[in-house]
């Protein structure tokens, strides 16, 4: 069982670690400051980690000998630690794409924005051609996933997402 001192430890280990910007790494320091909580319980550990990433406690989960720490401890670092595990587990993904239309000398242009979901932002510009050709190119990769299992079934999984771009992709040439 889990103590309350045991769990202010670990709050202020958190705070230290969140304090800086949450990095593919920020994952196993928290992994790292609650296997270190109570060694040689790795039940308890494993529960308190559930219990941060879920951001619940289960009735039968039997942790801490001081609920009303574990809760607050919960309310502070639960959605963190959820952002960390993402960030391990799919930073380089891409989290948003946007544009803005600008305009330059004798033509138009996109100032492209792609932000992944560690935060690192990237900026390009590109004008008509190059989205197409950009457009080419990631049509072109998805072409090759038919050419594998896994690929074929997220295709199909994404049937309504493609025909409606390809309704967008029909507005565009009829205009």
């Amino acid at each position: 069982m889990i103590e309350e001192k045991q769990l202010t430890e670990l709050s202020n280990t958190l705070k230290r670690i969140f304090t800086m910007p949450i990095s593919k790494s920020t994952f196993r320091e928290i992994q790292n400051a609650i296997l270190a909580l109570s060694p040689g319980n790795q039940e308890d550990a494993n529960s308190l980690f559930e219990v941060l990433v879920t951001g619940e406690i289960k009735p039968d989960t039997k942790i801490s000998s001081a609920p009303k720490t574990l809760e607050k401890l919960i309310d502070e670092y639960s959605i963190s630690t959820r952002v960390a595990k993402d960030v391990f587990e799919r930073g380089e993904f891409i989290s948003i794409v946007s544009s803005d239309i600008i305009s330059q000398p004798n033509r138009v242009a996109f100032l492209n924005r792609i932000r992944r979901v560690d935060g690192q932002e990237f900026h390009f510009l590109a004008d008509t051609k190059g989205t197409i050709n950009l457009l080419h190119h990631l049509i072109g990769r998805l072409q090759e996933l038919e050419n594998n299992e896994a690929g074929k079934e997220t295709i199909n999984g994404c049937q309504e997402e493609l025909k409606s771009l390809r309704v967008n992709l029909n507005k565009l040439i009829a205009s």
